[in-house]
């Protein structure tokens, strides 16, 4: 999906541009400006000079000349309300029409523009603009010889204002201006990221993307509130006049709403909540504000741009010290409108070493950047928490293997219930506990690491010939009982022999071996002791129908176990000394092979007046001494 996504984006960013390149598109250039222009400037708010006298030339030498070079002719900062005039003079030789462009926003407008012949003071043409807010980008044709323009520039408020100027011929293709290039391509780019972010939508289905869609959608919309490239191009209906605010207010609160959600503002910067959704609130409100008084709503939005830069800067800044990833190039995107206004309003400067078209079209190429390393941190994001989860969901897979078995894991991972991995039901099984004796009185550095060694390579044996279909091992490891511990051998795993007696035997001497193999490392040989209880009977292994599944087994087979392990202590008041000792239910001897038989002693429980616990109806033990030192029969009456 992807790559899908990515082969629809070059498609259609070409596709767009190609479409919107098709035929001559007037906007702002400076490939063919006129090299004879003078501009000049007259406040005329304490005058009040009528256009009859301005027209006339009587006033000319109280125009100031505009020295800051043709591109953009500032009203002076902070002006008040009144007319103002600007003169522009032109040769034009080219021997064909020319276009003066305007371009400016709601505050201030241009309410006439009167062209005259500059020998003969002959007025030539008058332009109205017609309704009180236009197109953005207003173009005025011009006829050819030496011209006198006077523009009638009307300023509503007190307010920082400027009118971008700027002549080109009336002829010109797409490929011949680069600046009409750049738009075109900008629309392009613009339609490609939607186009690319939406199918990625599709398939990953998250929120980032959501918000980036929303934001290219403003920005696209403000291009043609701005150009209206797709009025002119395709007939689409002209956005009404008022739609430039709640566009730039919209995009302004989907870009710090994007900020807000990338940066994780509220659970890594805290102390930013608050300012980031006060300017949240702002933005809604000056979409309905700019019904009740545009040119206000217009010049409050300039201040909500204005401290949204630094606002962002600041985040940007402060979530890069704290290592917020992707904060680096989201600060870059906060700084880059920024400079692109600052390229556009410095031509003297800038022109130095840029093209002018790039200048021109400074802002344009700022916001194609900005939303191209948008999209970037999209997929960093996306990528980052994938990469997150993947590394949770290995995690939780190893820990799962800690809890339970490998067949168990698989069958999960391919949708099972947790409890139908394990046998359920009542069987007959074996069952030994392993217990070391007065292991509270063992005299050893470290007695949890000894116990735990010893368990884990008894584990590790009860784990060997397992395989999962059909379920068998040495052994299940019923549970741990903190000097001890308790397993099953024929039931849930099944017996890897054939005789399940001899195995549960054979099992129980190396139990022994494992444990004496570890009380030599400790330097406790003779002193340290277990006992092994071997039974035989029925246990029913379940899963808890509330709570924690944790799959247990119980039953009298495991209660006779824990009982003849624990007739060691008679055992060895009898015999006078302690040993590892391997203890036999009567069952279970009855069921080993004959070899096995001869290395136990029985013990009469009858003669003996001896009881075992929750067996009364038992005749007699078995029981065998690891270190082979001689063993004793009973004698009855004892």
């Amino acid at each position: 999906m992807p790559i899908l996504a990515l082969i629809l984006f070059l498609i259609l960013g070409a596709a767009s541009t190609l479409a919107f390149a098709y035929e001559p598109i007037v906007f702002p250039s400076d490939t063919h400006r006129l090299h004879v222009s003078k501009f000049y400037t007259l406040d005329n708010r304490s005058t009040q000079w009528t256009h009859e006298a301005i027209l006339s030339g009587q006033h000319d030498a109280a125009f100031t000349k505009y020295e800051n070079g043709p591109t953009l002719l500032g009203i002076p900062q902070n002006s008040q309300a009144g007319d103002y005039w600007v003169r522009v003079e032109v040769d034009n030789r080219t021997e064909q029409e020319i276009h003066l462009l305007a371009e400016y926003g709601i505050n201030p407008s241009i309410a006439r523009v009167f062209v005259l012949n500059a020998e003969t003071r002959e007025t030539l043409r008058i332009h109205t603009p017609g309704e009180r807010l236009p197109r953005t980008v207003h173009v005025y044709p011009l006829p050819t010889g030496p011209l006198r323009i006077y523009l009638e520039i009307r300023l509503d408020t007190f307010s920082l204002a400027a009118v971008n100027l700027e002549l080109k011929s009336a002829h010109g293709m797409l490929f011949e201006d680069p600046e009409r290039h750049i738009l075109v391509l900008s629309y392009g780019i613009c339609l490609a990221l939607i186009a690319y972010n939406f199918v990625l939508a599709l398939s990953v289905r998250h929120r980032a993307h959501v918000i980036y869609i929303a934001y290219n959608i403003a920005v696209l919309l403000y291009y043609e509130g701005r150009y209206q490239v797709l009025a002119q191009q395709f007939g689409v209906p002209e956005l009404p006049r008022w739609s430039l605010i709640p566009i730039n207010a919209s995009s302004s609160f989907l870009y710090l709403l994007f900020l807000y959600y990338m940066l994780e503002v509220r659970e890594k910067m805290p102390a930013w909540k608050w300012p980031v959704r006060g300017m949240f609130a702002l933005c809604p409100v000056l979409v309905v504000y700019s019904f009740a008084d545009m040119v206000l709503a217009q010049l409050a939005l300039i201040n909500v741009l204005i401290l949204c830069a630094p606002l962002t800067i600041a985040l940007g800044i402060h979530a890069s010290l704290k290592k917020v990833p992707g904060a680096r190039l989201l600060l870059v995107t906060a700084v880059l409108p920024g400079l692109g206004t600052i390229i556009h309003l410095l031509p003297g400067v800038f022109g130095k070493f840029l093209p002018l078209s790039v200048i021109s079209s400074a802002q344009l190429i700022a916001l194609d950047i900005e939303m191209v390393l948008l999209s970037m941190t999209v997929g960093f994001k996306i990528n980052r928490e994938q990469e997150w989860l993947r590394r949770k969901i290995q995690h939780a897979y190893a820990e799962l293997k800690t809890i339970v078995y490998p067949h168990q894991v698989n069958q999960i991972w391919e949708g099972l219930p947790l409890g139908r991995t394990m046998p359920v039901g009542v069987e007959n099984a074996f069952i030994l506990v392993f217990d070391v004796v007065a292991s509270s009185k063992m005299q050893i550095a470290d007695p949890r690491g000894f116990l735990s060694a010893v368990f884990r390579d008894c584990s590790d044996l009860m784990m060997q010939n397992y395989q999962p279909d059909p379920l068998v091992a040495n052994a299940y490891r019923v549970k741990e009982m903190g000097d001890g511990f308790l397993c099953s051998v024929g039931f849930p795993f099944g017996c890897p022999h054939e005789n399940a007696a001899d195995h549960s035997v054979e099992l129980a001497h190396q139990f022994l071996e494992i444990f004496r193999r570890h009380v030599q490392a400790v330097g406790a040989a003779g002193r340290i002791h277990c006992a092994i209880g071997i039974a035989y009977g029925p246990v029913e292994a379940f899963y808890p129908e509330s709570g924690a599944q944790v799959y247990d087994l119980f039953g009298r087979g495991i209660i006779l176990a824990h009982r003849y392990e624990s007739m060691r202590d008679i055992l060895f008041r009898w015999l006078k000394y302690r040993d590892d000792i391997i203890i036999l239910h009567k069952p279970v001897f009855d069921q080993v092979s004959e070899r096995h038989r001869q290395e136990f002693v029985e013990v009469d429980l009858i003669s003996s007046n001896f009881k075992v616990r929750d067996d009364e109806d038992a005749t007699c033990l078995y029981y065998q001494l690891a270190s082979g030192r001689e063993q004793k029969r009973l004698p009855r009456g004892a």
